[in-house]
C-alpha cells in the first residue's frame, strides 16, 4: 500500500506516471497474491515489478520517453540552451578584445620618356618597375571600468537562464499523458 501512495504522489507532479499507479493498485490476471504487484507487499517488490519491462513507469523512463516524443519539450530545451549562451556573451565584457588589421598595396610603374635633340631623331627611354607596400597592426583593448555594465549584463543573463530553466520545469510538469492502449 505504501508503494501505491508513493506513486499517486508522483502522479500529482508527473501526469505520465498515472499508468504506473494503476498497475500497482489493482491485481491483474495471472498475478496471484504472492506476485508483489497489486498486493502492497512492499516497496522493494513493487519497484522491481515496475522496473522490469514497463519502461515508462519509472520516473527516468517517463522523462526519456517524453523528451524523445514531445517536440514542445525539445523546443523548450533548445530555447533554454540558447538562453544559456547569453551568459557567455555577457561575461565577454570582462575579457580583452583583440583587433587585427592588414593592408597590401602594390604599384606598377611603366614610364616612357621622349628626349629630343636638334641633331637627330627623338630618343625614347622606357623604365618599368613594381613596388609593394604592406602593413599590419594588432590592437588589444582591456576595459578597466564601464560603469558596472558588464556585471549588470551578467546578472541579467543569469536571471534569464534561471527563468528559462523554470519554464522548462513547468513544461516538464505539464507533459500530456500518452494515450492508454
Amino acid at each position: 500500500m505504501a508503494l501505491s501512495a508513493l506513486m499517486i504522489a508522483l502522479v500529482g507532479t508527473m501526469p505520465i506516471l498515472s499508468l504506473a499507479a494503476e498497475l500497482t493498485s489493482e491485481p491483474r490476471a495471472g498475478m496471484g497474491a504472492g506476485s508483489g504487484v497489486g498486493t502492497g507487499s512492499g516497496v522493494g517488490t513493487g519497484a522491481g515489478a515496475l522496473g522490469s519491462g514497463l519502461g515508462a513507469c519509472t520516473l527516468e523512463g517517463s522523462l526519456i520517453l517524453a523528451y524523445q516524443n514531445n517536440p514542445q519539450l525539445n523546443a523548450q530545451r533548445a530555447a533554454t540552451r540558447a538562453t544559456d549562451e547569453n551568459v557567455t556573451t555577457a561575461l565577454a565584457g570582462y575579457r580583452p578584445r583583440v583587433t587585427g588589421t592588414s593592408s597590401l598595396t602594390e604599384q606598377y610603374i611603366d614610364q616612357v620618356v621622349k628626349a629630343t635633340s636638334a641633331a637627330g631623331p627623338p630618343i625614347y627611354a622606357q623604365s618599368k618597375g613594381a613596388a609593394a607596400a604592406s602593413s599590419f597592426g594588432l590592437t588589444t583593448t582591456q576595459t578597466l571600468f564601464n560603469g558596472f555594465q558588464t556585471g549588470n549584463r551578467t546578472r541579467q543573463a543569469e536571471g534569464q537562464v534561471f527563468a528559462a530553466r523554470e519554464t522548462l520545469r513547468s513544461s516538464e510538469q505539464t507533459v500530456p499523458r500518452p494515450p492508454r492502449t
